[in-house]
């Protein structure tokens, strides 16, 4: 008989030694008397040092974060009707104040009859996990900040360079111009330069940040720029905008940007003769649809070279609509055209 009780407490030590070093506690509740075992290992997730608590559930219960306790409640009485997953996430906090992270699993056990008997679980330490996934996300948040941040400079420094080409600029070509026309000589052809000089510094301040778009709003500047580039490119188009009011600045200049690439593609690439440009309120937020029936691309081709810095048009369009907190989506294929949508999640959209 010693010898198997030393096999046993061999086993025993061995278990509580890789549960140990695991972080890794297991549990066991009874369903008729409700009595509980937990090792020690799974105590220590729930209590630390503190080794007088961990006798009965309501121990466990009570370390739960006051913030998680009524979710997990409601979590274990999903389980227990069969209708609630066996993992959950949740967290701790220990009697000397510190926070602690558990990710739990369970199942239960039953007779051949199906009679509940007990339930028994695993607890695991997973807050180095979190930690880390807490500052990853922190970081991506400062990066995403800095980006917007990027972004806003730099259209402000387009709205400035526009403005001075058209005042500035603009101002010295038509001094020019109309010194040129008080000259005795013939000077039509110089003035005629001098106009397309004007009309193209004109142009360069529109597309830079176009003053319609801050004076006007989106719909408004996207009726002005489909027009003059679909003339320009002979295409016909389509324009369906069923949102005029006015949306949050970096909402209405990351829609502006992305028409304005996408067109630019459609217009240098895709051989097209159509394209549609859609606006429209969607559930909470707000749908920009541009469509062409050009001769379409691979996709994930396309991501790819994005991903390598070798496109810069798609990744700059990804990147204003995520900024802006938007989802990106494109559907195309080699002779099928492409589909362009952009999805902000915009407030009170009409």
């Amino acid at each position: 008989m010693s010898r198997v009780e030393d096999e046993l407490r061999k086993v025993t030590r061995r278990l509580t030694e890789a549960e140990a070093l695991g972080h890794v506690g297991t549990w066991e509740l009874d369903a008729d008397s409700g009595e509980l075992y937990s090792s020690a290992e799974n105590r220590r997730l729930f209590f630390g040092a503190d080794s007088l608590k961990g006798g009965g559930a309501e121990d466990y219960f009570d370390a739960v974060h006051p913030e998680d306790r009524e979710w997990v409640m409601k979590r274990n009485s999903e389980f227990l009707a069969g209708i609630g997953s066996p993992e959950i996430e949740f967290r701790v906090i220990w009697p000397d104040g510190s926070v602690h992270w558990i990710l739990g699993s369970k199942q239960m056990v039953r007779d051949a009859a199906g009679k509940y008997l007990r339930q028994i679980g695993t607890n695991a330490d997973i807050t180095s996990r979190k930690r880390a996934e807490l500052e990853l996300r922190s970081q991506r948040e400062q990066l995403a900040a800095l980006s917007r941040r990027l972004i806003d400079a730099q259209e402000a420094e387009r709205r400035t360079v526009a403005r001075e080409l058209h005042d500035d600029l603009g101002q010295v070509l038509t001094a020019i111009k109309l010194n040129l026309m008080r000259q005795e000589r013939d000077r039509d052809e110089t003035v005629a330069l001098v106009d397309r000089a004007i009309e193209r510094m004109r142009d360069l301040a529109r597309d830079l940040r176009p003053a319609i778009l801050d004076d006007f709003g989106l719909a408004a500047a996207l009726r002005w720029y489909v027009e003059r580039e679909a003339q320009r490119a002979g295409l016909d188009f389509h324009l369906t905008l069923s949102v005029e009011t006015r949306l949050p600045a970096s909402v209405e200049t990351s829609c502006f940007r992305v028409v304005q690439e996408a067109i630019t593609n459609v217009a240098r690439h895709a051989e097209a003769r159509r394209i549609d440009v859609e606006l429209s309120a969607s559930g909470s937020g707000l749908l920009l649809t541009v469509r062409d029936d050009g001769k379409g691309f691979d996709v994930t081709a396309a991501r790819q070279r994005a991903g390598r810095g070798e496109s810069q048009g798609l990744s700059s369009m990804q990147e204003r609509i995520t900024l802006a907190g938007g989802a990106f989506d494109i559907e195309s294929a080699p002779g099928r055209g492409t589909t362009i949508r952009a999805r902000f999640p915009v407030e009170a959209v009409r």
